[in-house]
């Protein structure tokens, strides 16, 4: 297989799989249009990363992906997304807020363990409007602390921001 670098990061031939992103890599990285496939330990220990902004026609999230990307905070999972696989986000310690773009749950194995050492009790995910129910009984969806839907999460925020404003005066 030809290998194809662009700014440092690693690619087949053909601009369709993104095999490597150096663990020097800093900021906000956008995936190339053309990417369909990340894959396995692509983005692996990109620590300094803290948003990856993925295409519209990516297909596969493969193993262990995203692995050890600690400062990424949010990430926005588009609807031609038909696999994420094991451990893609393992270790994203610093995620809080991922959109997934789906009507209906992404199957996942509850031995997926796709947000291994993450604490979902503490991240939002935002769903399209009518499909809250559907992730709030999916497997691994439904452990999120909270689930809302495109729209909703500004009034979320908006309630936080002034839970934050009431307990600061109240001390």
């Amino acid at each position: 297989m030809a290998l194809t670098y662009r700014d440092g990061v690693m690619f087949d031939e053909h601009f369709s799989t993104l095999l490597h992103c150096p663990a020097k890599a800093t900021g906000v990285y956008q995936v190339p249009a053309t990417v369909r496939k990340i894959g396995i330990q692509a983005f692996f220990g990109c620590s300094r990363l803290i948003n990856i902004h993925l295409p519209e026609n990516l297909e596969t999230i493969n193993m262990l992906a995203f692995e050890g990307c600690r400062h990424l905070t949010t990430i926005c999972i588009p609807e031609s997304v038909k696999s994420i696989n094991y451990r893609a986000f393992a270790n994203c310690t610093g995620l809080k807020t991922i959109q997934i773009e789906h009507e209906k749950p992404i199957i996942c194995s509850t031995n997926c363990d796709i947000f291994k050492n993450i604490d979902l009790s503490k991240c939002t995910l935002i769903v399209p409007v009518g499909s809250r129910a559907a992730y709030l009984s999916a497997p691994v969806w439904r452990e999120f602390g909270s689930i809302v839907e495109i729209g909703e999460e500004k009034e979320v925020e908006k309630r936080n921001i002034e839970k934050r404003k009431i307990s600061g005066m109240a001390r």
